[in-house]
């Protein structure tokens, strides 16, 4: 297959308006944010109320989310895959970050819930909360590089 320069310069534009298009809205940051902060109250709930209610204040975010990536997905017209990990290369590292992220900010609220620290605690899901939008806008940067430099693949 031979490419002209015209061919190439073609399909970097069509990189580059696809990778436009990814971009998280203020309204799905802002409800991310509330959705985590909601997962984080499971610890309280469970310690002041019953574990019936704190499985459900984790239950219910999760599928908002759902939710709100197949409205995001609809609006932007681009849909990302589950495993993003497999066609977005640099996604990876920020995957684990994200995984040790999680663990230690439950574990850091439980313990502070266990010693009586509720107000620390509080502290700790509105810093979770704010730690996702951070992730989730560094994610979509890098699906954004990934497209634009052609390192996205498709499985």
């Amino acid at each position: 297959m031979n490419a002209t320069p015209q061919d190439l310069e073609q399909l970097r534009r069509q990189r580059a308006t696809l990778a436009e298009r990814i971009r998280l809205p203020w309204w799905y940051l802002t409800v991310a944010a509330v959705m985590m902060a909601t997962v984080m109250t499971a610890p309280f709930l469970s310690e002041y109320f019953s574990p019936v209610v704190s499985e459900w204040a984790a239950l219910v975010p999760l599928l908002v989310m759902i939710g709100l990536d197949r409205l995001w997905a609809r609006t932007t017209g681009v849909k990302l895959p589950r495993r993003m990990t497999r066609s977005y290369p640099s996604v990876r590292p920020i995957r684990w970050v994200t995984l040790a992220v999680a663990i230690v900010g439950y574990v850091t609220e439980r313990l502070l819930l266990a010693h009586g620290q509720t107000a620390l605690a509080v502290v700790v899901v509105v810093i979770m909360a704010a730690v996702t939008v951070g992730l989730l806008v560094r994610r979509t940067a890098a699906v954004r590089k990934d497209i634009t430099e052609g390192r996205a693949t498709s499985r």
